[in-house]
């Protein structure tokens, strides 16, 4: 009786963060096959600087993101003003509690604490303390 071994290769996806570009959509294909890259992204305002990391030549043996580098078009001298530009996820703003809110009429006023009043020996005294190197205690 012969015993083969059958093997089949691995398969990975190479995904393309365009970082606000026009959308690539991602390549999947067979670990050590050449990569053929796709037509550079575009951006209003932008030119295409490149991919960070580089694209492979082949398949790599794992799955593999390479994000959109762009220069910015207006600026310096050249014409050209190089960032590197990442959109950033909209964060919540938390609500003020109505002792902190403010409006154009009234200004936010600290709210009474023995610690935060200091008369001016105190505050002296504090900053002389800082500048000796001793812990502020407040």
């Amino acid at each position: 009786m012969t015993i083969k071994a059958k093997w089949t290769v691995n398969q990975y996806t190479l995904i393309f963060d365009t970082n606000g570009g026009s959308t690539i959509a991602p390549i999947t294909q067979d670990y050590g096959t050449a990569i053929t890259a796709p037509a550079d992204p575009t951006k209003t305002g932008y030119t295409f600087a490149g991919w960070t990391p580089a694209i492979p030549t082949t398949m790599p043996a794992e799955n593999l993101t390479v994000t959109a580098q762009w220069r910015y078009n207006g600026g310096g001298s050249s014409g050209y003003s190089y960032y590197t530009t990442k959109q950033l996820p909209v964060l919540a703003v938390p609500s003020l509690p109505p002792a902190m809110s403010a409006s154009a009429r009234e200004p936010i006023r600290p709210s009474p604490s023995p610690r935060i009043r200091l008369c001016c020996r105190q505050r002296q005294d504090r900053r002389q303390e800082h500048r000796r190197g001793e812990v502020l205690h407040l």
